[in-house]
């Protein structure tokens, strides 16, 4: 989605150099706001000084919006990470949490079936090593399911849910969505080269050749396959049942299960 946004106004986009404004779980940004190290604020203080600080860094922007990239869930605990009187819009990229699990072990080295149990934890918190200092700050994600709600509660008036299957399957209508909910100005040409420069097999082939500097160490490849159905050849069927169990209203919502329990994705 970043690198979309980047398409349409360069010729050639980076995959290492997008036009957004970073992703909102870095220390150095936090570091760089606070002037003071985060590394010296208790874990249980910092969900409400981060809100507090987005709050400040919306209001001191020179920028008309900020774009950035967010892995949390919206709230934790009662707290509201983003409020909605400094959120201009929500772009939520829905994926279905069965392709999400070999993604997911992926980027943390683990193995699918650790995946799938992290899909269903209504603890789970990304970057939440007590051992090292990392790169970004903790951020709880909760149950596949507890982060979709997180967002779609916290904001359901101001929006827009993504299918990720269906910006593969029908990119232009799915990007042109988009497009219009930012209320921005760009043609159906706009959109469809932005598309074509960004395609799976472009962002890969960049990966590649120079790296990808977001990439957590030692994985072999972040854009692994970008294919829609690869669970099936990939989750046992006790982890599809343990993904549906848990995450079961919210699977038959966004029409990724029948009632009955199928999966239709």
């Amino acid at each position: 989605m970043r690198l979309f946004f980047t398409a349409l106004t360069k010729e050639e986009p980076d995959i290492n150099e997008m036009e957004t404004d970073g992703i909102i779980s870095s220390r150095l940004i936090m570091d760089q706001s606070l002037g003071m190290p985060s590394s010296a604020i208790p874990e249980e203080d910092l969900l409400e000084i981060r809100s507090a600080m987005y709050h400040r860094w919306a209001q001191t922007s020179k920028k008309e919006f900020l774009l950035c990239k967010v892995h949390d869930a919206c709230f934790r605990e009662g707290i509201m990470l983003f409020p909605g009187q400094i959120t201009r819009g929500v772009i939520y990229v829905i994926r279905n949490p069965f392709d999400i699990a070999a993604s997911l072990a992926n980027h943390n080295r683990s193995t699918i079936a650790e995946a799938v149990k992290a899909l269903c934890d209504n603890q789970y918190t990304l970057s939440n090593s007590r051992n090292k200092l990392t790169y970004q700050l903790s951020q709880y994600m909760g149950t596949w399911s507890n982060h979709v709600d997180s967002w779609t509660n916290a904001h359901r008036d101001n929006i827009q849910v993504i299918k990720y299957e269906e910006m593969i399957s029908k990119p232009f209508d799915t990007f042109s969505k988009v497009i219009d909910y930012l209320g921005l100005s760009h043609s159906s040409e706009d959109i469809l080269s932005a598309i074509d420069k960004t395609s799976f097999d472009k962002i890969k082939k960049q990966e590649s050749e120079k790296g990808f500097g977001e990439a957590p160490l030692k994985v072999d490849s972040f854009f692994r396959s970008g294919k829609v159905g690869g669970w099936q050849q990939e989750l046992s069927a006790e982890e599809v049942r343990m993904i549906i169990d848990v995450n079961y209203a919210t699977l038959v919502r966004y029409g990724y299960i029948s009632e009955k329990g199928e999966v239709l994705v």
